[in-house]
């Protein structure tokens, strides 16, 4: 988990300590939508408190896409890494 880039969005935080770490300051929605562009893999989300916020962006209208659970991994320190495989996507916005 070091190893990989890590965005943190925040208006108070300036330094963090935690390697490979970069603040988004501002112009949240402009900043997720290049890292989405950007992005040579997966984006993983930690941290959700609510779905208001700039959080809410993450869970914003559209296609409601489904998974297939492909592998669990549990690992030592009681986290568990789960994949899962895209089987489809629905038309129908659901909130």
């Amino acid at each position: 988990m070091n190893s990989m880039p890590k965005h943190v969005a925040s208006t108070t935080l300036s330094d963090p300590e935690w390697h490979n770490t970069h603040v988004i300051e501002d112009e949240l929605v402009t900043a997720v939508k290049e890292l989405k562009e950007k992005s040579q893999g997966d984006i993983v989300q930690f941290g959700i408190l609510g779905r208001s916020g700039p959080q809410a962006l993450l869970f914003s209208e559209g296609p409601v896409t489904r998974f297939q659970l492909t592998e669990a991994t549990p690992l030592a320190s009681g986290i568990v890494i789960l994949d899962y495989r895209v089987v489809g996507a629905d038309t129908d916005v659901q909130s």
